[in-house]
């Protein structure tokens, strides 16, 4: 009995609660609804705030959906860091039970993580357009499920429909300026402005796409490849933007006058590349151009 007195002591002590900013790469249309019943007090519990119970959700190329949530009478830690807290754990996350789960890293689940929000990878579904059910489920630092009285696990589910963009699946990048093969005259700073368009895909500063934009993200430029790199900034690429035109950075290139070949990519809001399903290369426009 003091055991258990114990136990339901530490429960209720222990705090933990998550924010609920949007972040990634869908939209959201419609909604409506709970998750779940209300919590008795001192016991762990967890709500989604997004996406909400009926929505329709417009998936990019990268197949993630964010699941926004909240929890209660619960700390979130990394896994293995809890120090034997029995208040302390991670999350779970699963879509249509099992059927969705990260099976070629062997684990029991889709996806995992201790932080609001939690990428659904609708990519590892057999079919990632559909209705679909995702749960989040409380657990303990060990993976084992917190339960509460009545023996089930505690969790809170949603239910959504996901679509592709119904214009177009894929974004799309054109450059406009400088022409192919174009002999351009660089301005001070051996700077070479680039402008350029997109289709299909919002540009925002990286870190600011939520999920209503749907496919978001910035542009890095790229000259020669990775020859031109800012290495003094320890970047993969010569510059990055989000509005047209962008600066192509000679001045980092070994010589600055001569041929050279701009790339511009599409990345994500985390910085990933965006990737063309239909050719598994990275979206992207190329010229070339006489430096001068």
């Amino acid at each position: 009995m003091k055991t258990k007195a114990l136990l339901c002591s530490t429960f209720a002590l222990a705090l933990g609660f998550v924010g609920c900013d949007y972040g990634g790469s869908g939209s959201i249309t419609g909604g409506g609804g709970g998750t779940g019943p209300a919590p008795t007090a001192g016991t762990p519990s967890i709500n989604i705030s997004g996406p909400e119970w009926g929505a329709t959700i417009t998936i990019a190329a990268d197949n993630l959906v964010p699941v926004t949530f909240a929890v209660s009478n619960f700390t979130l830690k990394t896994p293995g860091t809890c120090a034997g807290d029995p208040a302390c754990g991670h999350v779970h996350l699963l879509i249509d039970g099992t059927a969705c789960n990260d099976t070629v890293a062997m684990k029991p689940y889709n996806n995992t993580g201790w932080a609001s929000p939690i990428n659904a990878n609708f990519g590892l579904c057999a079919m990632p357009e559909g209705q679909h059910e995702v749960r989040l489920e409380l657990h303990h630092d060990d993976h084992s499920p917190v339960k509460d009285a009545g023996g089930a696990t505690i969790g809170a589910s949603s239910q959504f429909a996901t679509q592709r963009n119904q214009t177009a699946t894929t974004p799309t990048i054109s450059i406009s300026a400088p022409a192919q093969n174009a002999t351009v005259t660089m301005a001070a700073g051996n700077i070479v402005p680039v402008t350029f368009s997109v289709m299909n895909f919002l540009l925002k500063a990286p870190g600011t796409c939520v999920a209503a934009d749907g496919a978001c993200g910035h542009v890095h430029l790229k000259i020669d490849g990775t020859a031109c790199n800012d290495t003094a900034s320890s970047k993969p690429y010569n510059n990055a933007g989000f509005a047209s035109p962008i600066n192509a950075e000679l001045a980092f290139c070994p010589m600055a006058a001569g041929a050279h070949n701009i790339s511009l990519e599409l990345h994500n809001n985390d910085h990933t590349a965006v990737i063309d399903p239909t050719t598994s290369m990275v979206i992207s426009a190329n010229v070339a151009i006489q430096t001068q």
